[in-house]
Formats: structure tokens, sequence, C-alpha cells
């Protein structure tokens, strides 16, 4: 599951209460915006959000969304670990490859 299906799951949830945004957000006294962005899978939900839905929504559960953040989060580091490893790779094969021109410069101007 990545953030837009997390996103998803949470406005199923709120459907499931038939509320709008707009009405979840007035009622609970939550920004219509950050609505939107979590159902869009832009920003995770507070842990208050997460409670208000539990309560309101007969399809959701807690717990089940927190396990669900964690594995996003650990994916997305994993995802920007490798970035970084593969641009430090990139850098060093870059380096070996000015290191071997240099060598190659040296040993013509010998021969």
């Amino acid at each position: 599951m990545n953030r837009v299906q997390l996103g998803i799951k949470l406005k199923d949830a709120r459907n499931a209460t038939r509320l709008t945004q707009e009405q979840l957000a007035e009622r609970y006294r939550l920004d219509p915006k950050k609505v939107s962005r979590i159902e869009r899978g832009v920003q995770f939900p507070e842990q208050e959000y997460l409670d208000m839905l539990e309560k309101i929504s007969p399809v959701f559960n807690v717990q089940d969304i927190l396990s669900t953040i964690r594995e996003i989060q650990a994916i997305e580091n994993k995802s920007a670990y490798e970035v970084n490893d593969s641009i430090s790779n990139q850098m060093l094969m870059d380096e070996i490859k000015k290191l071997q021109q240099m060598v190659a410069s040296l040993v013509k101007d010998r021969g």
C-alpha cells in the first residue's frame, strides 16, 4: 500500500459515515484542506484524525492504518537510501573513469 491507497482507504471510511470532507471538517473542527491532503495521500493523518474516524466509522480500524503508515514510511525511507546509494555508486564510477583516463594519459605520455 502507498500514500494514495492509504488516502483512498481513509476516504472510504469517511464515506461510510456519509459525510463530505467539508462536513467532516466542520463537525470535528478540522481544516478542510488537511482532510483533502490526507485523502489524496499528500499528508499523513495525525493520531487525533485517526481516533475521530475510528469513533464515527464502522469500517475503520486505527491500528490497521497506523501499521500501514509505518510500512509506507519504511518503504519511503528505504527508497531514499537506495537513491543515495545509487548516486554514490554513480559518483564512484565517475571517479574511476577519471582515474582511468589519467592513467591512460600518463601511459601515453611515457610511450
